[in-house]
């Protein structure tokens, strides 16, 4: 797969800013370049142990990839494109990791092609949800997934007036 440089570019600058004093000072945890099953421990980590006061952000920018049966795999250094579900991460694995986390508030922001097949692995859409604007659902208070465009589409970024897919 290719690289995408905007990718890296994109969590250092949101660590800048979610770290700055001024803004809000968070701590921050920066996860770029690394194999799946790194990435698995680092979620699982993260998203243990915490107190139902605790505001969470997942930021992931990179490859989203389908498989056959149109589950979402998050692409990682070690992905291989025949053997997705040993070599990435799954959208299922992140929704169970929240799921399980006592974080009451937790922002996802997926920022890759077929962001919108992260729903297929949740709790089918109930009268609970909310389309409180284009792209972002919330599955249960204080847990809003923020993505660009709906399951079946590429991510488009524009550069100047050329349109390129990643």
């Amino acid at each position: 797969m290719r690289a995408l440089r905007g990718a890296a570019a994109d969590a250092d600058a949101l660590r800048e800013v979610l770290a700055d004093p001024a803004v809000g000072g968070f701590d921050v945890t920066t996860v770029l370049d690394r194999p799946a099953h790194e990435v698995a421990e680092e979620l699982e980590g993260f998203f243990a142990d915490r107190m139902p006061g605790d505001l969470l952000l997942v930021h992931l920018s990179g490859h989203g990839i389908k498989n056959q049966t149109g589950e979402l795999h998050f692409a990682m250094t070690s992905t291989k494109l025949d053997r997705l579900a040993a070599s990435s991460v799954t959208a299922d694995f992140l929704n169970r990791q929240m799921g399980a986390s006592r974080a009451r508030s937790i922002i996802l922001c997926l920022d890759c092609c077929y962001a919108g097949a992260f729903d297929r692995g949740m709790v089918p859409p109930t009268a609970s949800w909310t389309a409180a604007m284009p792209g972002h659902r919330v599955r249960r208070p204080g847990r809003p997934v923020l993505r660009p465009r709906p399951s079946g589409h590429h991510c488009v970024r524009r550069v100047g007036v050329r349109v390129r897919r990643w």
